[in-house]
């Protein structure tokens, strides 16, 4: 008798989302198998360990037997100056090469994890849903969208229940992607853009977790879910609370976005000619100064997500965090 399939796999598994994921799993006594590209990467311990590299399909032979459930965090971040070809072979091709691992499995569920910024810049200031219109504005968002489509269609294909979950501005402890940011109101090097009007909706990871595993559960084949905090914020709230939790100045200056713009394009000019990355960039400006509110109305009453740490608190374990392994 064939033993039923019951362990959680869990790509990206020693990365920001997908660690907190793993050890929540782990807690929950949970059967977790998580792939990894190396041996000694930091994988939490009690998690079964599968190498291999999403890019290469004969790499991940025979990491579906006993497996239920996928929740595919792994990805490559949009970085400036990331050419598109190599997200596109990360975040979609290798998408597809792992779905495809599962074709002749009796899979019960393949959450991919997305990101809210697919939409592109909102063109009001208000909430956006699962039913928005995406017009992704970056290479990595364009990369990501074409993911989701592209999973959800195979997928159908494959017969595999499949579903996209959208974390938004996700932040917490251990995360050195939104560190820069954190790094630069310290230092009070931050500037305001539009007087930080524009809004996003930041989440903390604990929260998105939660969600993905309320997305296990109870998400529908072929939906998408946005996961998000509780509330919208404005740049100026967060920048603020941030400088306030750090017990430094908040930032007084705000320029135009038209000038943030031209100053981005000329320091990415000279970026690209004398070989350096610059601090503005003008994919930061539109972070910075478009309006990226997303609501979390689907999730809440289809999964009955309820975001639980508030923005105040959120930061303050971020810091907490930050400072106690010396990076602040």
């Amino acid at each position: 008798m064939q033993a039923r399939n019951t362990a959680i796999l869990v790509t990206g598994a020693t990365g920001f989302i997908g660690s907190r994921l793993v050890r929540e799993l782990l807690d929950q006594g949970h059967d977790v198998r998580g792939l990894t590209r190396r041996e000694d990467d930091g994988l939490p311990e009690g998690a079964q360990r599968f190498v291999g590299d999403i890019t290469d399909p004969a790499s991940l032979a025979g990491i579906a037997e006993g497996v239920g459930t996928v929740v595919h965090c792994a990805g490559l971040l949009g970085k400036w100056r990331t050419d598109y070809s190599k997200l596109y072979n990360v975040n979609v091709q290798g998408s597809i090469n792992l779905l495809e691992q599962f074709a002749a499995s009796s899979l019960e569920r393949f959450i991919h994890i997305s990101a809210g910024g697919v939409t592109g810049p909102l063109q009001q200031a208000g909430e956006a849903d699962e039913t928005y219109p995406c017009r992704p504005a970056t290479p990595y968002e364009q990369a990501k969208f074409a993911a989701e489509k592209q999973v959800v269609r195979r997928a159908v294909q494959l017969k595999i229940g499949a579903l996209v979950v959208r974390p938004t501005f996700t932040y917490g402890a251990g995360d050195t992607h939104k560190l820069p940011l954190f790094r630069a109101i310290k230092k009070g090097r931050m500037i305001l853009i539009n007087q930080g009007a524009s809004v996003n909706t930041p989440v903390y990871v604990d929260d998105v977790v939660s969600g993905i595993l309320l997305a296990m559960q109870h998400g529908r084949r072929g939906n998408t879910y946005i996961i998000g905090g509780q509330r919208l914020v404005t740049k100026k709230e967060l920048i603020n609370t941030i400088a306030d939790t750090l017990g430094v100045c908040r930032p007084r200056i705000s320029i135009p976005r038209g000038m943030a713009a031209l100053g981005a394009a000329v320091l990415e000019a000279l970026g690209k000619t004398f070989n350096f990355e610059p601090m503005l960039t003008r994919g930061k400006v539109m972070m910075m100064a478009d309006n990226f509110g997303y609501s979390i109305k689907k999730a809440r009453q289809e999964l009955h997500y309820c975001p639980l740490v508030d923005l105040r608190e959120g930061v303050r374990m971020t810091v907490n965090d930050y400072m106690a392994r010396g990076w602040l």
